[in-house]
């Protein structure tokens, strides 16, 4: 007989059912809150219990991302404290089980939800935070969005460190009205053009009634032009008619390639390092959280589930305030953007390793 594979089938067995359960629990808790946050937006617009049900179904992945580490804390912790409370883990102890070896299949599920939250966040959750507010806007509020006709004191951020700025961007005409256009390189301005306007041919832009500035070691150089053709540009008009997109629109991928727009221009990229690193870090909260489960767990050995509620609940605030308190602190430049968004995960391990350390085997 597999003595062990029946112990940890029936371990996960357990485990996924409570996971199963505090899973539906966490979003229920969050369908209504942000149900009743939206419910005056809903009755102005007279929207049917279906559209009320698409809405919360496109705020699904966020909600999944953000619940799964407390859902898997919470089951861990009532997993083993109902096998502690009926001697279980005592006997598996007598039977030469640690209680480390307890746990793996348990280790298993933090992993693999580690990788799903992962894709998720890639994948799914940028998208969908885009289609629920679009359909919030145009489905259920009936709010026709007109094409945008101009965008003011536009800046954007090209490629190979260049910089535009303009007083005007017509979106229509593709046409801008007093461009400025800046290339970075080695931290400082290499070449800046300012024109009256910029206007698209069909292929490249094309300024007029400007002056080109060429900025040496030690010397500038400038030259005025009447017409001048920018072969070399990458930017179409799409791109300057696009809205800019906040870090938690965009996936892992756009925002490194926007962090190194910025830092390409020589602008300061700080904030979005810190939101970059976030998300890569993220997804092993799983695991973090599935540890931190099992190391109070292992201390108590024997607990009530109200304690692990009321136990995972204290754990949880106080990982995500530490997390919070670590972005905040990057953003405003105290922390490093990697410490900032790795810190909270490698204290919350060093005390989970502790805590473990010192459980009987």
């Amino acid at each position: 007989m597999n003595r062990p594979g029946i112990l940890d089938r029936y371990v996960l067995r357990e485990f996924l059912l409570y996971f199963a359960l505090t899973f539906l629990f966490f979003v229920g808790i969050f369908a209504v809150v942000d149900v009743f946050e939206k419910i005056d937006r809903f009755l102005d617009a007279h929207a049917g219990a279906a559209q009320l049900a698409v809405y919360f179904a496109l705020h699904v992945p966020s909600v999944a991302v953000l619940v799964m580490p407390m859902a898997l804390l919470l089951a861990a912790m009532l997993t083993l404290s109902q096998m502690g409370k009926f001697n279980e883990l005592t006997a598996m102890n007598v039977a030469g089980r640690s209680y480390l070896r307890l746990a793996r299949p348990l280790l298993g599920v933090a992993l693999l939800a580690s990788a799903v939250s992962f894709v998720l966040e890639e994948y799914a959750v940028p998208r969908s935070n885009r289609a629920r507010q679009q359909y919030l806007e145009r489905t259920v509020m009936h709010i026709v969005p007109s094409p945008p006709s101009q965008r003011d004191n536009l800046l954007y951020m090209g490629t190979e460190g260049r910089v535009f700025s303009m007083r005007s961007y017509l979106v229509q005409e593709q046409r801008m009205l007093e461009p400025t256009i800046q290339s970075f390189g080695g931290g400082r301005v290499r070449v800046r053009i300012d024109a009256r306007e910029g206007t698209w041919d069909g292929a490249h832009w094309v300024l007029r009634d400007g002056v080109q500035r060429v900025f040496g070691e030690d010397r500038e150089t400038a030259v005025r032009f009447g017409t001048l053709t920018l072969a070399r540009l990458r930017e179409r008009p799409a791109d300057f008619a696009a809205e800019e997109r906040n870090p938690s629109q965009m996936t892992i991928t756009e925002l490194r390639r926007y962090i190194g727009r910025l830092v390409e221009s020589g602008r300061a990229a700080e904030r979005y390092e810190v939101d970059f690193q976030l998300k890569l870090s993220y997804p092993l909260i799983n695991l973090v959280a599935l540890l931190i489960a099992v190391a109070i767990a292992a201390q108590l050995r024997r607990n009530s589930p109200a304690l692990a509620f009321g136990l995972s609940a204290v754990a949880s605030f106080a990982f995500y305030g530490v997390v919070a308190t670590g972005r905040a602190l990057g953003q405003s430049g105290v922390l490093p953007p990697w410490f900032a968004g790795w810190a909270g995960h490698a204290l919350f391990l060093a005390v989970a390793g502790a805590m473990l350390w010192k459980s009987p085997r």
